[in-house]
């Protein structure tokens, strides 16, 4: 541009020139020099701006050298026209071009860094070669091959064959020679294969490699994507071993539960045919023989049920069923099916429920059965004597999150006995499968499953399980369970209030012998010794509103009778005394008392603990 200026300025000023020099010479150098510079301006500055500014600048210059050259140096009016209309078109019409290109340029970017991206964060280890010698990677192919870019690939770039030893030179040639003479719908076309790699560890491992070869502006250049299938064949490995085990669990539980019902059926027999035969005349070594035939039939029938169980809860297919159940109900059904063992050990049996808890409740009651049992067998089976109390307790009531008219409820129960205890160290492997205890425990041994059944349980109903426990001072077994009722279930306390023996003016209406009369207190007296029967008996009575009083020997009921016998209580009151089997003496001498009393002595209801 300062050329074709300057030319001009020379060819304005001096007239002489023009007798050596064609006029339109200087008019068309001038006029194409100025185009020229423009063209260059907007290929040297592709971004719009730029150009836009420069080209600004340079149409201002020319427009400003065109106008002095005009008034100063005399030059013609059609030369400065033809150079405005040409410049300042040309002008726009490059800055359009050069927006075009900028955009252009931009999207260019844009998409280079997206496969960029895409390379960089793919999990495949990738690889863009030219006949075998590593152009590129990503960094997955530095993780698997335990190397970084900027040493394999400079100064000197690596080869593939340092990596994938089996993948040599003539298959990379031949790939590559083969490439060039084939359409593009074969060049797109993946080859997989099987090989293995070699890290800069020296350790080989499995990998499958797909290759490509795609056309480059220098020439056919591979890309190859290297996958590491050690996980995934260990993953596969793992699945088929899954599969298997399934399969073989499945198997296991139809067969137990095949051969458990096969098996219970006989054994069924042998306790139908052994209660028949304890009911005829037997001396004492034939009823001996007869209790060892049906405890063992018992403990089989017990042992079939807990490995059955046991193999379910392994299997993950034990369900539990969610029904409506009578909490009261429940819990004496479980008493009394021991109750008789507890009996023939001379143990004393007590129940103690909350008034919180409610009646009615909806879970799983077998399951809940099914533990309670298990701890009162073991209780009972380790006791030699004393008790055996079951406690039932609400820890925690919410509302559901299922539905508003729902309370979930956290019932505690626990299981105390006065029996042998168990050693500190033995405590945390209690409820382990299989577990048995050693030292003097051995003779109470069982199969070792039910404390591991009951805890598998326990979590299957959302709760806990423990036990405390001082050796030689007996055992408290407790576990949770989450139950639910409704807002307007009745609990064990109201349901007790209910049935209280006062009406409305606090008066009895007591039904005896056809006849009935109206007294206005009941009173009762528990005589045991046993202070935890005695406090069973106090709360099961003062929730129908009766007031019991402990008596802790017999020399005070006799002196409770004589006070009854000689006038000094009201005749109009109704006495319940609740005492354990007498000594004789005891039973005659209040008999001959009361005899002697007759028509003045107070009805008394007189309930034997047994």
């Amino acid at each position: 541009m300062a050329l074709g200026i300057g030319a001009a300025f020379y060819y304005y000023t001096n007239p002489e020139v023009a007798e050596h020099i064609s006029r339109s010479v200087f008019q068309n150098f001038f006029l194409s020099n100025m185009i020229t510079t423009l063209i260059t301006t907007s290929i040297l500055f592709p971004s719009y701006l730029v150009c836009g500014i420069f080209l600004s600048i340079l149409c201002v210059i020319n427009v400003s050298m065109t106008i002095v050259l005009y008034y100063a140096c005399s030059a013609p009016f059609e030369l400065v026209s033809l150079n405005i209309i040409v410049c300042i078109p040309t002008s726009l019409l490059l800055l359009c071009y050069s927006y075009v290109i900028t955009v252009d340029l931009k999207e260019t970017g844009e998409k280079e860094q997206r496969v960029r991206s895409l390379f960089n964060i793919s999990s495949e280890a990738l690889i863009i070669h030219k006949d075998g010698i590593l152009m590129d990677v990503n960094p997955t192919f530095e993780k698997m091959f335990q190397v970084t870019e900027e040493s394999i690939l400079y100064p000197v770039p690596a080869a593939i064959w340092e990596f994938l030893p089996d993948f040599d030179r003539s298959m990379i040639r031949q790939r590559g020679r083969a490439g060039s003479h084939t359409s593009t719908n074969n060049m797109n076309e993946d080859e997989v294969f099987e090989t293995y790699g070699t890290n800069t560890l020296g350790e080989n491992f499995a990998v499958q490699v797909k290759a490509k070869t795609v056309k480059h502006l220098s020439g056919h250049v591979g890309i190859l994507s290297i996958i590491d299938t050690r996980a995934q064949k260990k993953l596969m490995e793992a699945d088929q071993a899954l599969r298997k085990a399934e399969a073989i669990s499945d198997a296991k539980i139809n067969f137990l539960t095949t051969v458990s019902h096969e098996v219970r059926t006989p054994i069924n027999g042998i306790l139908a045919s052994v209660e028949i035969v304890e009911n005829t005349q037997l001396d004492y070594t034939q009823r001996d023989f007869l209790n060892c035939i049906k405890d063992s039939a018992n403990y089989l029938l017990d042992l079939i049920t807990a490995i059955l169980d046991f193999s379910k809860i392994e299997a993950g297919r034990m369900e539990l069923q969610k029904i409506e159940f009578n909490m009261i109900t429940m819990l004496e059904e479980t008493m009394n099916i021991v109750c008789r063992t507890a009996q023939e050990r001379e143990l004393e049996m007590l129940l103690m429920v909350d008034p919180e808890v409610p009646v009615v409740m909806i879970g799983d009651p077998y399951r809940v059965k099914q533990i309670l049992l298990n701890f009162l067998s073991n209780a009972i089976k380790c006791t030699p004597e004393g008790h055996v109390i079951v406690r039932v307790k609400l820890s925690r009531s919410a509302a559901s999150t299922l539905s508003s008219s729902v309370v979930e409820h956290t019932v505690r129960f626990e299981v105390e006995d006065s029996g042998i205890g168990i050693k500190e160290e033995q405590i945390d492997n209690l409820f382990t499968a299989f577990l048995q205890l050693d030292g003097s425990q051995k003779k109470f041994q069982g199969t070792g499953l039910g404390l591991s059944i009951s805890k598998r349980l326990c979590s299957l109903m959302g709760g806990e399980i423990g036990v405390q426990s001082k050796y030689g001072n007996g055992s408290t077994f407790w576990f949770t369970s989450v139950l639910q009722s409704n807002h307007a279930s009745l609990t064990h306390g109201t349901l007790c209030q209910s049935l209280s023996l006062y009406n409305s003016n606090n008066r009895v209406l007591v039904h005896t012998n056809n006849e009935q009369f109206v007294c206005s207190r009941i009173k009762g007296y528990v005589l045991d010794k046993n202070p935890n029967v005695c406090n069973s008996a106090i709360n099961y009575f003062s929730m129908m509103k009766v007031d019991m009083m402990p008596l802790h020997r017999e020399d005070e009921l006799l002196a409770l009778v004589q006070d009854m016998v000689h006038g000094s209580v009201n005749s109009q009151d109704v006495y319940i005394i609740l005492t354990p089997e007498l000594q004789a003496s005891t039973v005659a001498t209040i008999r001959q008392q009361l005899d002697a009393a007759g028509d003045t002595c107070p009805l008394i209801y007189w309930i034997l603990i047994q």
